[in-house]
């Protein structure tokens, strides 16, 4: 039952056009089938769909369920004018509701007055209204894979949802504990201190650390200068990790800076070993013996946009320090100790350095460290110009005050706020993190008011008369105490007095099962349509509909318990020369099943179908480079990413659905580009091409007929076997004399062909019971699929 539905909503995966962005619409796919396996009552089933967002206090459910009006195409191409294709869509929207509900092909009138209904372009564009509100711009954002224009939603599975609980209430926590350390009296005293000592101004007393020894990875050869500075030479990895000791230079240690020095050997005359003459320093460690020593600020002189002093002393790998355009300026790095750390006279220090960015390459080729004992050194160095001369005003102004003050409070805070800022940023970007990765359906808003207008010939150049939201005059009006928007719509469409809802719904029930409707057009119920042989019947089951409490599951079963469905498919000659087309239902009407439905019967029948309900689309076979067509720009890759294992034999509901090259091995389908509600069935020598020779095909047939083969020593007993399982009776003597001459055929010809036996087996990535004899099963394998292609198979008798 989702199928159809799905193709009225034009469902796909992917938005379409040149780029064909990819989507997570699935999420809309997935509550159709929960609603419907639930019997959701059809007037809720529609009014969600339409206005979900509409409704008081609107569950998660109810705003994915309007995705329904978001499932369109979407043009992101370069020349594509964003006001044009938002008209576009909107003119979508309106066909697409009212084929589906109404019955009515409306498109006409966006230009004119409907030549046969009594549609005006004043009606039309009053429905146009409805869904000209949502905050949309028309086109989607570029890049990527997935493209996916506003507005929409996060969704997630119950394991995302709890996780997602569990990340909020932890940076709920984080921000709570932050904000009690900030407020602390140790917080407030540490802060007057590191001003006061700012106000002071004093110079720190830097100690200059020479080297006792130096140690690189990646072959990198450093040596000792002059000036205890430390320059690189020799090969330049793409990453590097130097390693040096140093004498400690104080007994009291607050603070290590690090300097670049340019150097003319250098490239770029710079500081670092890179093309630029930039160095990227991942991380800086300081050890005193075996005790890591923590630091709770670190400042520049100078960093590179997106780069951070910062990013050195914490546990992100992903963060860094680098000093690019001007390399050739020297710089420093103040790092100031978490605590005083007080050592021996005698002690030494380790000091890593790390350069382990995505920046291959950039190591640091001339550097110096220093220490210091003064107290709070990054306060009282590396301030950027503004902050220094607000330090050196002693006359400063309430806003002067304020901004030195919040300058203190964000770059020279005491360990413990450091630490609890720490927490904080961890806890949001794993909430962040967690968020992005969430899929995105697109879905319904009217957060974006406009006043709506008759456009002239349709273009969206000429709006003419103003209009307001409004259902089509000849049809009951809205109720005057209605909301005139698309929930007051929606709900007037299950109105007692409204003729076309019920007529229009069960007239495709009827269609479904028998292959065409009580009125044939079952898009259009307008005045061209075809009158129907059985308009009482219509009308009755219209109001059963209704009464039923608008329940599909009660009309199904209405249907498909009746008599006129359980007849005989069998054709008389005098019925045949009286009515040809069944419309007069004297007979069963033979159907050729949809190939959505033939592809899932050949997969149960071999015990394959994986029936799992619900989740993101999945890639089962296709033929290679399926996608290459679209690959006209390097902007993303079009290589068609297979499934494997169960994936791949997932429900055809399952099968991504891209819009400029849909599923090749799904014949007489919607191209899922607009609203389809009428089937159209052909009969080509593709399509058995396709149940002949299509991998799913080949080898749901070889795993059936491994099944026979084990299920019976006897042939005709495996004919048996496979036989009910495809058709779903048992065989009669003739069909059995049939097929085991047809075995026995087969069977002499893979004799005689060994090497195309084992070629046919190898079809498919189901494991094989090599046990079994090769020749025996690739005969029972063509008898299987046979059996998939007979009339019988693929027809509803």
């Amino acid at each position: 039952m989702a199928l159809p539905w799905l193709d009225a909503a034009r469902y796909a995966d992917s938005n379409g056009f040149q780029q064909d962005g990819d989507t997570h619409q699935y999420i809309w796919r997935d509550w159709v089938v929960r609603a419907l396996n639930s019997d959701m009552p059809f007037d809720r089933f529609s009014i969600e769909q339409l206005a979900g967002d509409l409704l008081p206090n609107p569950s998660e459910d109810q705003l994915v369920a309007t995705a329904f009006n978001r499932n369109h195409l979407l043009n992101g191409e370069g020349g594509a004018i964003a006001e044009e294709q938002r008209n576009v869509i909107l003119f979508d929207r309106v066909d697409t509701t009212a084929t589906t509900w109404l019955g009515l092909t409306v498109a006409c009138s966006q230009c004119h007055d409907h030549k046969y209904d009594p549609v005006t372009m004043r009606d039309y564009y009053s429905m146009f209204a409805l869904f000209n509100n949502v905050p949309e711009s028309g086109v989607p954002p570029g890049g990527g894979q997935y493209r996916i224009a506003d507005p929409w939603i996060a969704v997630g599975t119950d394991s995302d949802k709890a996780t997602l609980k569990s990340l909020e209430a932890s940076l709920a926590a984080t921000r709570k504990s932050e904000q009690e350390t900030a407020q602390s009296t140790a917080t407030k005293d540490a802060f007057a201190s590191t001003e006061a000592a700012l106000t002071a101004n004093t110079p720190v007393d830097w100690a200059i650390l020479k080297p006792a020894t130096l140690a690189a990875t990646g072959g990198v050869k450093l040596s000792v200068l002059d000036d205890s500075s430390i320059y690189a030479e020799g090969p330049n990895p793409d990453n590097a990790t130097y390693t040096l000791t140093l004498p400690a230079g104080t007994t009291s240690l607050t603070g290590l800076r690090l300097e670049t020095i340019p150097d003319r050997r250098l490239p770029s005359k710079g500081a670092g070993r890179s093309d630029s003459g930039n160095a990227v320093l991942t991380r800086l460690i300081l050890k005193s013996g075996n005790t890591t020593i923590p630091f709770s600020t670190a400042t520049a002189t100078y960093s590179q946009q997106g780069f951070s002093p910062e990013g050195i002393i914490d546990d992100n790998p992903a963060t860094s320090w680098a000093f690019f355009p001007e390399t050739s300026k020297p710089y420093s790095v103040t790092l100031q100790c978490a605590d005083p750390v007080t050592l021996p006279a005698d002690a030494s220090l380790e000091v890593t350095l790390e350069f382990l960015s995505a920046n291959k390459q950039h190591n640091l080729g001339r550097f110096r460290l220093s220490s210091t004992s003064s107290p709070q050194p990054a306060s009282r160095t590396a301030l950027p110009d503004d902050i220094a001369a607000l330090v050196r005003n002693p006359n400063r102004s309430k806003e002067e005050a304020a901004k030195l003050r919040d300058y203190v409070s964000r770059n020279l805070a005491p360990a413990a706020l450091t630490s609890a800022r720490s927490k904080t940023k961890a806890a949001e970007k794993a909430l962040n993190d967690l968020r992005q990765n969430l899929p995105r359906v697109m879905v319904m808003s009217d957060k974006q008011p406009r006043q709506t207008k008759i456009l002239d010939r349709g273009s969206y150049l000429t709006p003419t008369d103003p209009v307001s939201a409004n259902t089509p005059a000849f049809l009951p009006p809205l109720p005057p105490d209605g909301p005139r928007n698309r929930l007051g719509f929606a709900q007037w469409l299950f109105q007692p007095d409204h003729p076309l809802t019920a007529r229009v719904q069960v007239n495709r029930l009827w269609q479904f099962f028998f292959g065409t409707g009580l009125v044939k057009t079952s898009e259009d119920l307008g005045v061209q349509s075809e009158m129907p042989l059985h308009k009482d019947l219509l009308d009755w089951l219209a109001v059963e509909f209704r009464e039923s409490g608008w329940s599909l599951k009660h009309m199904v079963r209405l249907i498909v318990t009746s008599s006129t469905y359980r007849q005989s498919s069998r054709m008389r000659p005098d019925l045949l020369a009286r009515d040809p087309e069944n419309r007069l239902m004297a007979r069963a009407s033979r159907i050729r099943m949809p190939s959505l439905i033939l592809r899932d019967h050949a997969l149960a029948a071999a015990s394959l179908l994986n029936r799992q309900i619900g989740g993101k689309p999945v890639y089962p076979y296709q033929p290679p480079d399926v996608w290459e067509t679209l690959a006209i720009t390097k902007e993303r890759d079009f290589t068609y990413p297979a499934s494997s294992g169960p994936d791949l034999y997932r429900r055809s509901l399952y099968t991504f659905w891209r819009r400029t090259v849909g599923p090749v091995n799904m014949f007489d389908v919607s191209a899922r580009q607009a609203c389809k509600v009428r089937p159209s069935v052909t009969s080509t020598p593709l399509h058995a091409l396709t149940t002949l020779n299509d991998p799913t095909w080949s080898e749901a047939a070889r795993v059936l007929a491994e099944l026979a083969l084990k299920s019976s020593p006897d042939a005709a007993a495996r004919i048996h076997f496979a036989f009910r399982r495809v058709l779903a009776r048992a065989p009669s003597p003739n069909d059995t004399a049939i097929l085991s001459r047809a075995w026995l055929k087969q069977l002499a010809l893979y004799n005689q062909n060994p090497a195309a036996a084992e070629s046919l087996l190898k079809i498919g990535t189901a494991p094989r019971d090599t046990s079994l004899p090769t020749t025996e099963h690739a005969a029972m394998t063509a008898l299987c699929l046979a059996l998939f292609n007979l009339d019988e198979a693929l027809t509803r008798e």
